[in-house]
């Protein structure tokens, strides 16, 4: 008799929000695998686990509303704001920003100042870009 474990990508995971035995709410991970009997095509087993990942879940929950307040604010703050990398190319910017250059935001991601303005406009940004940089300042 042969007996497999199904492939990795057949494991079951979920999150779930449950009540530990102290009553407190917690987030836990359960993950489950079938064991198969693949020469007679017959689940026989599985085995799996539940970890405690409440911690992880509340930082991730603090993280995308610190992220949402930041966003808000970058949003709604009546300047240019923008976030290049250090190659010139748009990573994000802010309403402001956009009508600045004409485009949405998401026309702006990947692309450089030479996309939207003349040359020597854009050398001057780019310029300027480097000099913040090498002093690794704002």
């Amino acid at each position: 008799m042969i007996w497999k474990k199904l492939h990795k990508n057949h494991t079951i995971v979920t999150d779930i929000r449950t009540y530990a035995k102290n009553g407190n709410l917690v987030w836990v991970r359960v993950f489950a695998h079938p064991i198969w009997d693949f020469q007679n095509n017959k689940l026989t087993g599985i085995y799996g686990g539940v970890k405690d990942i409440t911690e992880n879940k509340l930082a991730e929950n603090a993280l995308a509303i610190s992220e949402t307040r930041l966003r808000t604010l970058v949003l709604t703050i009546p300047d240019l704001i923008w976030l290049k990398d250090t190659n010139g190319i748009y990573l994000s910017c802010n309403t402001i920003f956009e009508r600045f250059f004409g485009a949405r935001e998401i026309d702006i991601i990947g692309k450089k100042d030479y996309d939207f303005v003349n040359r020597e406009l854009a050398d001057f940004f780019r310029e300027n870009d480097s000099k913040v940089m090498a002093t690794g300042g704002l």
